[in-house]
């Protein structure tokens, strides 16, 4: 009897904690829910739930339905049968910086029952955008060491690009740049220079007009603290494309 007692408590102060450390990080990161990140961010929310928030809250349907009673059901009801997990959205758009700008959320999870192991399938198009006025060269940027559970993730179908050299001993211990110009790296040098050095992911794709910051469904909490200076990064980026001085921080 004790046993199930002692049992019960650990339990319940687990789930206490729990608790009471997601109402202290939602308090932490009022600020950026999403309504008020997209104004923080120069934008709009244009579709999601204003209240969510990507620092304290998954964009994975199979982790959002632990936190409801609805949610908890479909994911019952699909370990059962299988089928849709749910399906995540989240779009805000603007002009920051004087560039087309937009955040996109999308994530959606369906499962697949087999007669040994469940297969949940995921797709998702997670990233901050910019638009430059001009084309850019193409490039591929990544940590060089990639943190277990943070690894970024590459297409199987885009051709790879030859790795180059920031002649920066720092940088070059710091990240891996692929790009078929051997200059690049040290042109932009400046901009990923405010980069902040503890950023944990970081995937930064530059491709036609758009310059990118691409996440995978696990690195969105993780980058969301500082999607505010990532866009000054991109924005840095079009200025060194567009041949313009880099930009000043956007107001808060």
């Amino acid at each position: 009897m004790s046993t199930i007692i002692v049992t019960v408590v650990i339990v319940a102060a687990t789930f206490g904690f729990m608790i009471f450390q997601r109402k202290k990080l939602a308090t932490q990161y009022a600020h950026l829910r999403a309504g008020q990140l997209a104004t923080r961010l120069g934008m709009q929310l244009l579709e999601g739930n204003p209240e969510f928030n990507p620092v304290t809250q998954s964009v994975q349907p199979s982790v959002q339905n632990t936190g409801s009673a609805g949610g908890f059901l479909r994911q019952m009801a699909a370990s059962q049968v299988g089928g849709t997990l749910g399906e995540f959205k989240l779009h805000a758009a603007g002009q920051p910086y004087g560039h087309n700008a937009e955040l996109v959320l999308y994530c959606r999870q369906d499962l697949e029952t087999g007669l040994v192991q469940n297969t949940t399938t995921t797709w998702h198009d997670l990233r901050l955008t910019l638009h430059a006025r001009h084309g850019v060269v193409p490039f591929d940027l990544r940590l060089r060491k990639e943190m277990t559970g943070m690894e970024t993730r590459r297409r199987d179908d885009v051709p790879r690009m030859p790795a180059q050299s920031f002649g920066d001993p720092m940088l070059d211990q710091r990240y891996v740049i692929e790009t078929p110009d051997p200059a690049l790296p040290r042109r932009i040098a400046p901009a990923l220079a405010m980069l902040a050095p503890h950023l944990i992911y970081v995937h930064l794709i530059g491709t036609g007009t758009q310059l990118s910051f691409v996440m995978t469904p696990t690195s969105v909490m993780a980058s969301a603290t500082t999607f505010e200076p990532i866009l000054h990064v991109l924005a840095s980026l079009a200025a060194i494309f567009e041949g313009q001085p880099m930009p000043g921080v956007l107001a808060a």
